[in-house]
């Protein structure tokens, strides 16, 4: 309820009518009752055209939706990384958190979006911010298995041993959801598996606690191929008498 001409413009990315209801004196800043203004819907379905002619206008990239939700954190949320770019470029912030405490990349991690996270890293986004669980953007893609997204967060210099509430690394939630892809870039790039939480459970002990036998699996295979190997002794050759 509380939707505008503008705002159905918007949501289904009619360009040519925002920029005419623009020009004719639409207010930029009208929020529905959910607070979502005319930029966050646009930032929400994807319309880029939409978005970088309403910031033209002066809309404020900053408007927060029900829950401080910006439109930077709902174009992350859907993936819409050329929005993201748009907004950004703007002067959106990147490190605004919502009511619960998340940013962007958290939301983008969270939802398994890499390419809003890239637009997000070169933006200068904080990748060890913590949620209200001390968990990081890393931790977030671990526990929901996006492996893309680990990969480009360690890339450009996560920390892949940063805890959350427990002591419970990355490595530790994506061997307890049984993320075989993300634990294998997590154990690629050097995590231990054998680093115990507060409660002196290991990653490998959690996965095998939680019956994760493909991940034990790759965890021990993993292991023993970083075991120096024994070298073989040479052949006795026989004594001649």
């Amino acid at each position: 309820a509380g939707w505008t001409p503008l705002h159905i413009a918007c949501c289904n990315g009619h360009e040519a009518c925002v920029n005419a209801l623009l020009e004719a004196g639409a207010v930029v800043e009208a929020a529905n009752t959910d607070a979502a203004t005319p930029l966050y819907v646009a930032s929400q379905h994807g319309h880029e055209a939409c978005v970088r002619a309403l910031l033209s206008a002066g809309a404020a990239h900053g408007a927060a939706a029900k829950g401080g939700w910006t439109p930077l954190h709902i174009a992350c949320c859907y993936g819409h990384a050329a929005c993201a770019q748009a907004l950004v470029e703007a002067g959106a912030e990147v490190e605004v958190i919502t009511t619960s405490s998340i940013t962007p990349l958290h939301i983008a991690c969270q939802n398994g979006h890499e390419a809003c996270a890239r637009v997000l890293f070169r933006a200068g986004a904080n990748m060890e911010a913590a949620i209200a669980n001390n968990a990081t953007p890393l931790y977030a893609a671990c526990e929901n298995g996006h492996d893309a997204c680990v990969r480009a967060l360690l890339e450009a210099g996560a920390n892949m041993e940063a805890a959350a509430d427990g002591g419970w690394t990355p490595l530790h939630i994506a061997c307890c959801n049984g993320h075989q892809a993300c634990v294998l870039v997590m154990l690629r790039a050097g995590a231990s598996p054998s680093k115990h939480a507060a409660n002196g459970i290991s990653a490998r002990m959690i996965a095998e606690i939680k019956g994760q036998t493909l991940v034990v699996h790759l965890i021990d295979e993993m292991e023993a191929n970083r075991r120096p190997r024994r070298r073989a002794e040479p052949a006795r050759q026989p004594v001649r008498r």
